[in-house]
């Protein structure tokens, strides 16, 4: 069914959150050790944060006591078990790594970090491409959203021919996108990389990743069809629909 091919985690009838705009982005330098600056003096790493309601969530690592550090740590791993299962990326050797950037000179390494929040009692990690790294000239990031109108006109709809309605919060949705037609090169953290990789390993994106620019994009195409393949139609006057 749709529902089980889109991983659903929690089920709810009111509108979808409004997200935090880009605007509200702000670049906040990482300190770093000497000798990650003596090894790599090269790289100049910047972590975006969200400003106003996103920031009053995230947690910062190094303001963690030694007990919150250990559940965030395994929050982590959770995170990286998603992305294996998802196929998210793949390793490259250094010979590999070194034929791609010769074949595209003007390739850009992307950034990743960890977004960190409270959730409950435990905590949640997820692991973000830093998309304002990205060059946006040549790639396509629209992604229809269904408007505040056509959700209230379904849920009239559907209250006068007694249906059930319901909706679902797919997990995971970016990772379970198929594929991505880019080239994209990304960088682990510095600081606490994933488990079995190096701090500022590179490995080159296979699928759709939060933070990337034409996310919400892979997974608008791939919930649709897998909408399309249950029998379910989109609306022709209200894209996502």
């Amino acid at each position: 069914s749709i529902t089980s091919r889109l991983r659903k985690v929690k089920r709810s009838v009111e509108p979808p959150p409004k997200k935090a705009r880009a605007s509200e982005a702000l670049n906040v330098s990482l300190e770093l050790d000497a000798e990650i600056l003596d090894s790599e003096p090269a790289v100049r790493l910047q972590e975006v944060l969200l400003t106003g309601k996103a920031a009053q969530k995230e947690l910062k690592y190094c303001d963690l006591s030694p007990q919150q550090r250990a559940l965030m740590l395994k929050a982590m791993a959770r995170e990286w078990d998603k992305w294996t299962e998802f196929k998210a990326s793949r390793f490259l050797t250094e010979a590999e790594l070194q034929r791609i950037l010769k074949q595209n000179p003007h390739q850009k390494i992307v950034g990743t970090r960890w977004v960190l929040t409270p959730k409950g009692a435990d905590y949640k990690a997820r692991l973000v491409v830093q998309g304002c790294q990205e060059d946006k000239t040549y790639i396509r990031s629209d992604a229809p959203t269904g408007s505040r109108d056509a959700f209230f006109l379904t849920l009239a709809f559907g209250s006068q021919k007694g249906w059930k309605v319901t909706s679902f919060d797919a997990q995971s949705a970016y990772l379970q996108s198929e594929g991505i037609s880019r080239l994209l090169l990304i960088r682990m953290p510095w600081q606490n990389p994933p488990p079995g990789t190096q701090p500022g390993q590179v490995l080159v994106a296979t699928g759709s990743i939060y933070g990337t620019c034409d996310a919400g994009r892979g997974w608008y195409l791939y919930s649709k069809e897998v909408f399309k393949s249950e029998g379910c139609l989109e609306s022709r006057l209200e894209k996502g629909f």
